[in-house]
């Protein structure tokens, strides 16, 4: 999704021009946008795979054979 966001924020930066139309009673424009990153949420997405950073302490358990 984000390489996505960026390939259409890329392909629109050569490309911007505002297209209008007007017809009897009915007008048409359009205008396109850059697609925000921080609007993707992609932390929400991404909770299930986040792992948690290591306290820093080894536990050996070890029992008789």
């Amino acid at each position: 999704m984000l390489a996505e966001a960026y390939a259409h924020n890329a392909a629109l930066t050569s490309s911007k021009v505002l297209k209008s139309e007007t017809f009897d009673d009915y007008s048409y424009s359009a205008d396109h946008s850059d697609i925000e990153v921080t609007d993707l949420d992609l932390a929400a997405l991404l909770d299930d795979y986040v792992v948690t950073a290591a306290n820093g302490t080894v536990t050996m358990r070890m029992r008789v054979l």
